[in-house]
């Protein structure tokens, strides 16, 4: 009886809306002092949107971070900016849609937990007004295609990755880095920060929110614990 008591109460807990928390670290190299300024956690609703960001913000929403409207410059190679975001949850699939500017640095991005890779095929580079311009190996390139960490390169700085890529499998965070690109400011020796380098994310077909038993759960298996010592 207690046993079936138990089960129910576990399984009722487990039914709980799609809420997922997450939590992002922000990382800087030595010759940076960078101050992000948005939360570094919080909890995703995703029966009320299902879609939220990821990445290097202004006014973020979400799990997106912000390092002020006005950012830093890299001024040398192994200068980098880098988020390690982690969810409560294992994510199946995603659409995602690069926004802001990407004309500056070398960005990466890698899958945590799980087994998705990424799928580029729509990711392509053009100018401001997203007229598609670029040639790849000539303008840029996407390293990593089809695996579970890609790099978006950029060989000159006068046009703009975007598009859309996909994760195709499970996962369970993410983490993005900005990294100095000497190619991306021929004849400067800087390369500014992207303060709208981000990413929106839908289409995630599967969530699986790890349990997190509530406080009242924790106290009522406590006390069928302490009943049942009793009855010994």
């Amino acid at each position: 009886m207690k046993k079936n008591i138990l089960l129910t109460l576990l399984a009722a807990n487990s039914l709980s809306a799609q809420t997922v928390i997450w939590e992002r670290e922000d990382i800087d190299n030595t010759n940076i002092d960078l101050v992000f300024t948005s939360p570094t956690s919080g909890v995703l609703d995703l029966d009320l949107d299902p879609c939220f960001d990821i990445g290097f913000r202004n006014s973020p929403t979400g799990p997106a971070g912000s390092f002020g409207i006005i950012p830093p410059n890299f001024m040398g190679p192994g200068e980098f900016v880098a988020q390690e975001l982690s969810f409560a949850a294992t994510f199946t699939d995603a659409a995602m849609g690069i926004r802001g500017a990407w004309q500056f640095n070398d960005y990466t991005l890698e899958i945590v937990g799980g087994t998705g890779t990424f799928d580029t095929s729509a990711v392509t580079m053009g100018d401001n007004s997203n007229q598609s311009l670029g040639t790849a190996g000539v303008d840029f390139q996407i390293i990593g295609d089809g695996t579970q960490s890609i790099t978006f390169n950029s060989l000159n700085g006068d046009m703009n990755f975007y598009g859309a890529l996909a994760i195709e499998g499970t996962w369970s965070g993410m983490n993005i880095s900005q990294n100095y690109n000497p190619e991306d400011n021929p004849g400067f020796n800087l390369s500014s920060l992207d303060s709208h380098a981000y990413l929106d994310v839908c289409g995630i077909t599967d969530v699986t929110p790890y349990p997190e038993p509530s406080t009242s759960l924790l106290a009522i298996i406590s006390l069928l614990s302490f009943v049942n010592k009793r009855r010994r």
